[in-house]
């Protein structure tokens, strides 16, 4: 693809393609970093940009994806602080120890969930994804998801409050 076909087809997407990086990642600074990347790609990639025959499809589906691998990483970044933060030094043991039973109960109360209803919990507090895109996922409709979440929540708080007194 030469620069002036580039400049005819890709450009005018960078007002579109900021939209949809604002309204996934919700901060226009990443926003607008993440786009400025999505050209770079695009530059870089540009003699293979010739069997593309929808630039706009294209161009939003990997700018969908990068938002994507941010938050992914951004999330991962937040749980690696959160893990470094969880044990102090200055922990009494006994808030140790709790903390370890707790965990301990939580994982037995996990067990016990049907590989459905842990799937399903999995896609929606972990992986943050809508009743949609766990609906899309599973083939399961949005009443269904709803459901199992609701039935699933109500077993773990009954079985992590049965392990955790014992």
């Amino acid at each position: 693809m030469t620069g002036p076909d580039f400049i005819e087809q890709y450009l005018p997407l960078k007002d579109a393609l900021y939209r949809l990086a604002f309204c996934l990642l919700e901060n226009g600074e990443d926003a607008s970093d993440v786009v400025q990347e999505l050209y770079v790609k695009l530059w870089d990639s540009r003699d293979t940009l010739d069997s593309v025959h929808n630039p706009k499809a294209y161009s939003i589906t990997l700018m969908r994806n990068m938002c994507i691998d941010l938050i992914r990483k951004r999330k991962h970044m937040e749980k690696e602080a959160l893990d470094e933060k969880s044990e102090p030094l200055g922990n009494p043991p006994d808030s140790v120890m709790e903390a370890r039973e707790n965990m301990a109960a939580l994982s037995k109360a996990m067990a016990a969930l049907s590989s459905t209803q842990r799937e399903i919990l999995q896609m929606r507090f972990f992986e943050d994804l809508s009743y949609d895109e766990i609906s899309q996922r599973t083939g399961k409709n949005n009443l269904n998801i709803r459901v199992l979440i609701s039935q699933a929540r109500k077993k773990l708080e009954r079985v992590y409050e049965k392990n955790r007194r014992y």
